[in-house]
Parts: C-alpha cells; structure tokens; sequence
C-alpha cells in the first residue's frame, strides 16, 4: 500500500487537465456548434492532448484508440473551422474586390451552415462518452519516463528534414506538413516547460506564436486562394476576382518571408531546444 502511495502515474497528472478541458469545450460545442469560439477552443484542446499523449504515454492499445478519437475529433472539428475563419476574411477588403469577396463568403456561409449540422450530428452524448472513456482506460495504463527536451527530438528532426528540402511554401503539401510538425513540437515544448529557464521558455513559446501566426496566415490566404479558383471554375467571370487573388498573392508572399525567417531562427536554437547542447548534457 505504501510503496503503491510513493509512486503515482504521473502522466495522470500531467494529461487529466488536458482531458477535462477537451471534454468540457466538446460538450460546449454539442450544445451549440455554431459557437465558433467553442469550436476553436475545442480543436486546439484536442491537439494539445495529442501532442502531450506523445510523450507521455509509452505506445500501448488504449492509447492508440484514445489518438484515434482525437484525431476525428480534430478533423471535423477543423472542416467547420477552416470555413469560419476563410469567411471571416473576406469580409473586410479593397473596394475593388468587394463583389467577389460577398459571393465567395455567401458561398463558405453555406458550406459552414452543412457542415455544422453534421458536427452536430456527429457529436452526440455517446461520443464524448467514449472519449471520456478511452482517455481513462489510457491513463490507466503504465508511465513512460518523465518527459525532458530530450523528448522533443523526433518533432524536431522531423521539422528539420522537412525544412532541409528547400522554401517551404514552394511545396503547399510539405507547407502543410511542416505546419503540422511545428504545431506538435509547440504544445510538447509548452507541455515541459519547467525543463527550461524561465527566459529561454517565454523565447521559445514567443517564437513558436511567431511561426505559427506567420503559417497560419499564409494557408489560411492559399486555402482561400484555391476556393476562389474553384468559385471561378463554375461561375465564370466574377467581378473583383482578379484583384482578390493578385492581393492574396502578395500577402502571401510577405507571409512566407516572415516564417522562413523565424524557421532559421528555431533552427539556430534547435540543440538548446532538444537539449542537445553542451550546457545541457550531463
């Protein structure tokens, strides 16, 4: 009894807060899929989980469900999201787009509107039931070691190929990728983050806001872009157009600028950030 009181599950500790806050924002959106907020807050929750999941949790069965809950959870999240935030941009814009801009969003509205009727749908009392359930029969299970920056390694080597293979935003495929990667090796670095000082943890989690504002912004224009060319496909010349999509071009130009700039800046400190460094090995 006593020996069982000196070693708890840890990991309980450090992702039974996560989960809660997950559950809690799903049973939000449940009750009212068109909050857009509780739909963000939700999908950022759902991935912090993943992320701390990573490396806190040794590979098992119930953890691999638990991943595959979250994971759908993420998606049908992120297809209303998605919708939200490209119909949120266009609503503000130069007089000379102003047409193409009304058009495209009533077009995204519509989307938006089915899509949360099948979130709606989708997410019902027995599935957030059963994700409450997997997260336990999870955190049941044996502890990994105590996570350190060591721990990061495998998120960051993956950023470091992906960002060996040349400009980023070239490839929108690989720019997504290494938007995902990075998105991961944030939450896991805020997730240890009494491994750092206190100065070298507020940089790193300044510069990764940096990073993913920059990427962001660019794929929330590129995915707007490709909405405008599908919109043209089928109804043809539409006034304003054009112009939308020359100004979509040059954002996301100074997008791409300003994350390959802050990129070689994560990678300059990526021994620091692993733990890889000399002031940092035993």
């Amino acid at each position: 009894m006593g020996e069982h009181a000196k070693t708890p599950f840890p990991q309980r500790a450090a992702l039974t807060p996560h989960a809660s806050r997950l559950l809690s924002e799903l049973r939000g959106v449940m009750k009212d899929p068109s909050d857009a907020d509780a739909v963000h807050d939700a999908r950022v929750s759902a991935r912090r989980l993943l992320a701390a999941l990573e490396i806190r949790l040794p590979e098992s069965e119930a953890g691999e469900e638990l991943r595959g809950r979250l994971d759908k959870c993420v998606r049908r999240l992120g297809r209303v999201r998605n919708l939200d935030v490209a119909e949120r941009f266009l609503r503000r814009g130069p007089a000379a787009e102003a047409a193409a801009r009304r058009a495209l969003a009533e077009k995204l509205r519509r989307q938006a509107k089915k899509a949360r009727r099948r979130l709606g749908s989708w997410l019902t009392p027995g599935r957030i039931r059963r994700v409450k359930e997997a997260v336990a029969r999870a955190l049941a299970g044996p502890a990994a070691p105590e996570p350190g920056r060591i721990s990061l390694a495998p998120r960051l080597g993956a950023v470091m190929r992906l960002a060996a293979q040349g400009r980023p935003m070239d490839d929108p495929e690989r720019a997504h990728e290494l938007r995902r990667q990075i998105r991961f090796l944030r939450y896991q670095q805020e997730s240890i983050a009494g491994c750092y000082p206190a100065a070298a943890d507020a940089a790193f989690r300044a510069m990764f806001v940096r990073l993913q504002d920059a990427a962001g912004e660019w794929h929330d224009r590129f995915a707007i872009d490709r909405a405008a060319v599908r919109f043209a496909r089928k109804r043809g010349g539409v006034k304003g157009l054009a112009a939308l999509r020359r100004r979509l071009a040059v954002e996301m130009r100074a997008r791409a600028t300003r994350f390959e700039r802050e990129l070689a800046g994560l990678l300059r400190r990526s021994s620091e950030l692993a733990g890889t460094d000399a002031a940092n090995r035993p």
